[in-house]
């Protein structure tokens, strides 16, 4: 009876291992990148925010993407203005592009985009091909019962916050400064005002009390467009799918990133500081296309004391398009 229990032991040792064998050689499907379509957006900060992360605001619109698009993956990418024109010009492209005025290298190459909506300055040659998905503004800041005598004007390489000066025909005595430096420059003088962008309203946002706030709306450049890229023709549709997303999206969680949606603005309790613009119904701004360096030689001519306000002008129209 002893041999015969071993013999079953034993038995049963044989078939738990044959069993352990099995399913460890036993072939299993394994997911591969290759059953996925992977979509790359690069994200270039240009023009100042509000309050946080534009990369992460399109990484979130992303994941409800692939919940809703099987097989598709999207990655999203910081990028410098530096970095995509060295991409660029070693023949490197993302799907997506999502950035403002200043780059070169897109107008020619950005595709058709699947979506009826105001264009907002994103045609080229007559075709669609930049949406502007989110905005900000200028506004003018000054300390309540108080006349300003100097305007600190905050500016970062990409945008032209003497536009908005000249067409509000605010007071021409200014220093142009980097954003945080105008910032604490106006604060330090109860005799200035700041001309700055949403981005210091949350700033101030403890202080507003203390403060003056004018939207101004003749003008802004505060925009982030995307455009397609690629050109294959799988992704090119689904871009188009990511973007008719991302339109719906904007229109009701933009507040979060501390900026707003160009088409509708979901007021509510929670908008903060950004709500103060929801109302504007801004007049001109620049081409998505205007290079860098036109930018500059612009910025440079309205510094200039050798070009009369009257040729100013003249410049400033020949820049912006009406919206």
């Amino acid at each position: 009876m002893k041999k015969l229990g071993r013999f079953f032991i034993f038995l049963l040792w044989l078939i738990i291992v044959a069993l352990s064998v099995f399913l460890i050689l036993k072939p299993t499907k394994k997911v591969q990148l290759n059953d996925f379509t992977i979509l790359e957006i690069w994200q270039v900060d240009m023009v100042e925010g509000g309050t946080g992360s534009r990369r992460q605001y399109l990484d979130n619109v992303a994941k409800q993407f692939e919940k809703l698009n099987k097989n598709v993956l999207i990655t999203v990418i910081n990028q410098t203005p530096q970095s995509v024109q060295e991409n660029f010009e070693n023949g490197y492209y993302p799907d997506m592009i999502s950035y403002s005025q200043g780059l070169t290298g897109i107008a020619d190459r950005a595709k058709q985009i699947d979506l009826k909506v105001d264009n907002f300055g994103g045609k080229y040659k007559n075709k669609f091909c930049a949406f502007l998905w989110a905005m900000g503004g200028y506004v003018y800041v000054f300390h309540k019962d108080k006349a300003p005598k100097t305007v600190y004007v905050s500016k970062v390489d990409y945008n032209m916050p003497l536009i908005s000066l000249y067409l509000e025909d605010l007071p021409k005595s200014y220093q142009v400064l980097p954003p945080e430096k105008a910032y604490y420059n106006f604060l330090n003088n109860k005799d200035s005002a700041l001309l700055g962008t949403q981005r210091d309203l949350y700033r101030l946002k403890d202080k507003l009390d203390n403060f003056t706030v004018l939207p101004l709306e003749k003008f802004t450049d505060i925009c982030q467009y995307i455009s397609i890229l690629t050109d294959i023709d799988e992704k090119i549709k689904l871009s188009n799918k990511f973007i008719n997303l991302l339109y719906k999206s904007g229109k009701k969680d933009l507040y979060k990133i501390g900026m707003r949606s160009p088409y509708q603005n979901i007021k509510s309790g929670d908008n903060g500081p950004i709500a103060l613009l929801f109302d504007i119904n801004y007049k001109q701004s620049l081409s998505p296309f205007y290079s860098f360096s036109a930018l500059d030689k612009l910025h440079n001519d309205l510094l200039s004391d050798k070009i009369n306000g009257e040729e100013k002008t003249k410049l400033i129209k020949n820049a912006i398009f009406y919206l």
